[in-house]
């Protein structure tokens, strides 16, 4: 089993292992950047992310485990005069983080985690260079800020003002998101 292989595992395992016990499911959108240049085919891109989250605190601590799941479209190439191209982002982070300033209707919580991330895109073809289809796999680490603003016991909004991660292969991805939970 090649490392890679171990380490989406070792990921998967923990995501799906997280307790079910009240813990809140979060759903929301966002901007993200991404900067893979191994994949010779694209080297920077943006476009939009869609993001779901199960954060679950751990006992009565300030601790949080908080696995997630986030699908990105990168489309701001499409429109290029060279070579045009897209790509679809896939990332599986299981994070933890710890509540540094908890109020009664706020908590800001900065975290970090592993990451296994899979890029999938197609680059157009032109007059020097064939069509391409191309995938790749990165894994890393992930750091980032948590806002919890909590409106009700039933709805709360997370606001993620960075989430940046960095890996193998000189692999960069930010997001900027709004998630929700009711």
């Amino acid at each position: 089993m090649k490392v890679n292989s171990k380490i989406l595992l070792l990921i998967l395992i923990a995501c799906l292992t997280a307790p079910l016990a009240s813990a809140q499911v979060y759903v929301g959108a966002g901007y993200i950047e991404s900067l893979f240049l191994e994949v010779s085919t694209v080297d920077d891109a943006h476009g939009f992310n869609i993001s779901i989250q199960k954060v679950q605190r751990l006992g009565s601590s300030r601790w949080r485990a908080e696995p997630g799941l986030q699908l990105g479209f990168l489309y701001s190439n499409i429109g290029r005069n060279f070579q045009p191209s897209y790509a679809n982002t896939l990332s599986l982070t299981p994070a933890v983080s710890y509540d540094i300033i908890k109020a009664r209707w706020i908590t800001l919580t900065p975290y970090a985690g592993p990451f296994v991330n899979w890029i999938t895109g197609m680059k157009a073809g032109d007059l020097l260079f064939k069509p391409e289809q191309y995938n790749a796999w990165f894994v890393g680490v992930e750091i980032g800020l948590g806002i919890y603003l909590s409106f009700s016991e039933n709805f709360s909004v997370k606001l993620v003002p960075f989430s940046y991660q960095t890996g193998n292969k000189l692999y960069r991805q930010g997001t900027i998101s709004v998630l929700f939970s009711w």
